[in-house]
């Protein structure tokens, strides 16, 4: 007798990433589910890929709503695919999806995944994520600044 051993099932996840949910497809499967965008709602998205081989887990950058799922699925060594939303945007204009929800959008992202394949993103330390996100929020700022004076000069001082 050999004793063969169960070869896990390969697939792609594509996720819709929202504030409070995390809309989930297995694009192999068929499956969609959704959990809470939580510790608790990712651990068990994260229990649930663990009875496949996952070959990418691809979600649309958002923000920062994507980054706690992100940073689980590294530690469990899931490649983990962070893209553009105007490439996801694209490749379904190109396939004439025109209808959106948050299971539509999963189901997209799933498809994207198997289809075009994206690079894993690498990951990246939570320093450099802080830094970056300082320097974004000094842009915006210096941004306000300008559209102040900018105001001032016109308007003049009101006060």
């Amino acid at each position: 007798m050999t004793n063969r051993k169960k070869s896990k099932t390969i697939i792609n996840v594509g996720v819709d990433v929202g504030k409070q949910f995390l809309d989930v497809c297995i694009y192999e499967k068929a499956m969609h589910w959704q959990e809470e965008n939580t510790v608790q709602g990712i651990k068990r998205l994260l229990k649930r890929l663990a009875h496949y081989e996952v070959e990418r887990l691809v979600m649309e950058a958002t923000g920062r709503y994507e980054f706690n799922l992100a940073q689980a699925a590294y530690e469990k060594n899931i490649p983990v695919c962070i893209v553009k939303p105007l490439s996801v945007r694209r490749y379904a204009g190109a396939i004439e999806q025109l209808a959106k929800t948050d299971k539509i959008d999963a189901v997209l992202i799933a498809e994207f995944a198997a289809i075009v394949q994206p690079r894993a993103t690498p990951q990246k330390s939570k320093n450099l994520i802080a830094i970056k996100d300082l320097i974004a929020r000094r842009r915006q700022l210096m941004g306000l600044r300008s559209q102040e004076l900018n105001r001032i000069k016109i308007m003049g001082k009101v006060f």
